[in-house]
């Protein structure tokens, strides 16, 4: 387990002055913040085993919440430690779970309340499928060497594009290719073909994360 928290301490601090894990919004915020910088930053350091990692983590923490004063001892900063660590631990590093997690203990240290999020569709939580498709076939014309399928792939993708006015977030895919060849006077020219798929205007995952706001709190 390799962690890597140095550099992102000192980024942290400067820019923890305007982050406050104080109340309901400012907890969010908080959350979403850190979070957002952990993700950003990168994952990886030079530290190894859970007992230097996890010190490592509550130092930083700490600093990171003391710049306005809103930390309620060593206990509250350990809370914070386990989902940090879990997060920057794994293989790939989940933001939306960071966010909950984090979120979820700031408002109840800070606010004393429990509290639950609303659920809703972003953009942040990546494309589940795709609202508009389309397919293009042609062919290259006779072209000389140098040239691959893969290349006229991607032109005729990009055609597809135009001739739809996708200008958004979209994809591609091919779902055939081939090619024709001659040789005349000891040259080789090659006909390219292709069939592809494009999609666009994509439909967002839906999920409960601070991000979509507050439902509940209570005491």
């Amino acid at each position: 387990m390799k962690l890597l928290l140095s550099a992102l301490v000192s980024l942290l601090i400067v820019q923890a002055t305007s982050v406050r894990a104080e109340c309901l919004d400012d907890a969010t915020n908080f959350a979403v913040k850190l979070c957002g910088e952990l993700n950003n930053a990168g994952t990886r350091t030079q530290l190894s085993g859970k007992a230097d990692a996890d010190a490592s983590i509550s130092k930083w923490i700490s600093a990171f919440l003391k710049i306005d004063g809103k930390v309620e001892g060593n206990a509250s900063i350990d809370k914070y430690v386990g989902p940090v660590r879990d997060q920057l631990t794994q293989d790939r590093f989940n933001v939306i779970s960071c966010r909950a997690d984090m979120a979820k203990i700031a408002i109840e240290l800070q606010c004393k309340k429990k509290v639950s999020f609303k659920t809703c569709v972003r953009p942040e939580f990546g494309i589940n499928n795709w609202q508009s498709t389309a397919e293009r076939e042609g062919s290259s014309g006779w072209r000389e060497g140098g040239h691959t399928q893969a290349e006229w792939c991607g032109e005729l993708a990009a055609i597809a594009l135009r001739e739809n006015g996708v200008s958004g977030d979209h994809t591609w895919n091919t779902l055939g290719s081939g090619e024709d060849r001659k040789k005349e006077w000891g040259k080789a020219s090659y006909n390219y073909k292709c069939k592809v798929q494009v999609q666009w205007n994509p439909i967002y995952n839906v999920k409960t994360d601070p991000l979509c706001g507050i439902e509940a709190a209570g005491n």
